[in-house]
Parts: C-alpha cells; sequence; structure tokens
C-alpha cells in the first residue's frame, strides 16, 4: 500500500509517452507494488504502448 507521501508522486500531465514502449527498471523486487502501481499510470494516463520491467535483485541470507 502507498504511503500517503507517495500518493500523486507518479503522474503524467501530458502525452510525451502516448504510444511509446517503455521499459521499467527496479533495483529490487519483492511484490511488485512500486512496478505495478507505475506501469499503472504510464498506461492508464500516459497512454503508454507497451511496458515491459527488468528487475536486478540480490537477496543476503545470514548464515
Amino acid at each position: 500500500m502507498w504511503s500517503a507521501e507517495l500518493v500523486g508522486a507518479s503522474d503524467i500531465k501530458d502525452g510525451r509517452y502516448a504510444g511509446c514502449r517503455v521499459l521499467l527498471f527496479d533495483d529490487l523486487y519483492r511484490f511488485g507494488e512500486t512496478l505495478n502501481a507505475i506501469a499503472s499510470v504510464l498506461v492508464k494516463k500516459g497512454k503508454v504502448d507497451a511496458d515491459s520491467v527488468l528487475t536486478v535483485t540480490k537477496t543476503r541470507m545470514r548464515r
């Protein structure tokens, strides 16, 4: 769930991405909430044609 500080932080106010293909990068994927929220804004408000996601994750385990 988004905290109150982040509501409205990701918004598209013009059509600069309309019809574009977008690749989102995220350094850490845990639950996908951030990527889902950004992708939703891009598709609904930005009229993005397609979006893809690339994540790079390193998990450290204590032994």
